[in-house]
């Protein structure tokens, strides 16, 4: 029987991929995902364990990257609304 949990691509660093992953940040090789992978997307990950190895599939979960895009597009504030430019005062 497999596992599922979702993962979420926090950044890329060179070859490797970081990804948020039960509450830690982990940093695996960029091969092991999807080439079409970008930041902020969601990740289903399957794991299988059997008595000799296990399986680890990883897809790009594009309903729940999509879901999660607008709801974080709602709630950051837009650039430019309410600031009437100038220096900043410290």
């Amino acid at each position: 029987m497999a596992d599922t949990e979702s993962w979420i691509v926090d950044r890329f660093e060179g070859e490797w991929c970081v990804v948020e992953a039960d509450g830690r940040s982990v940093s695996l090789p960029r091969r092991f995902f999807p080439p079409s992978l970008g930041e902020g997307d969601v990740l289903e990950v399957r794991v299988t364990r059997l008595p000799e190895h296990a399986l680890i599939e990883v897809a790009k979960d594009v309903l729940a990257t999509t879901e999660r895009k607008t709801r974080l597009a709602r709630t950051l504030p837009r650039p430019g609304k309410g600031d009437p430019g100038g220096d900043l005062d410290l």
